[in-house]
């Protein structure tokens, strides 16, 4: 059907935005037309009842929201963020819209200046409506993570972080874990 066919995927992402070096607000919105020719709603972060989304067109927003204070110390920079997708002529009893969010604080200069702490807080992507009946058992799954990053000389760091997330894919399916990221 070629690359403007009628079983082409087209998807048209934009971003406006607005702010100042200390704080900034985003608003992202994209338009994906015929996912289906890709295996339904791509993404990691979400839900497996979200990744059933079958049907017509997806439209979707993100909002993102930062503020840091003017001095680093005790008063932790913000990260916000809240993302939503509907999808058009959803099939019957499919997931027909989808919601995720995530709240960060970040601590720069703890201990030791040049080093920062973090932690997140969020849900991943899950269906909040369907066309028809049907519930996405993973609805109120929870997603963490905690880290702090240390200079180790001028051209390396180190980062060791905990993650962990509640009802990830479905109900009772728990996730922990750690990593160490090393940058030089």
């Amino acid at each position: 059907d070629g690359m403007f066919g009628e079983n082409a995927v087209t998807f048209l992402h934009t971003k406006i935005e607005y702010g100042s070096p200390r704080w900034q607000i985003s608003l992202a919105t994209s338009f994906k037309k015929n996912p289906v020719a890709t295996d339904n709603y791509d993404g990691y972060f979400h839900t497996a009842a979200a990744d059933g989304m079958t049907g017509g067109d997806i439209t979707a927003l993100g909002l993102r929201a930062y503020w840091k204070p003017e001095t680093t110390g005790a008063i932790p920079s913000l990260q916000f963020g809240y993302d939503t997708a509907s999808i058009s002529d959803a099939a019957v009893d499919a997931v027909d819209s989808t919601a995720g969010w995530m709240v960060g604080l970040t601590w720069d200069d703890v201990l030791i200046d040049g080093n920062k702490a973090g932690l997140a807080l969020g849900s991943r992507q899950h269906a909040t409506g369907y066309n028809g009946t049907g519930r996405d058992i993973a609805e109120d799954n929870r997603v963490w993570e905690a880290y702090y990053t240390f200079r180790v000389n001028d051209g390396v760091t180190v980062t060791p972080a905990v993650f962990g997330g509640k009802d990830v894919e479905v109900e009772d399916t728990d996730v922990n874990g750690a990593v160490l990221l090393t940058e030089f």
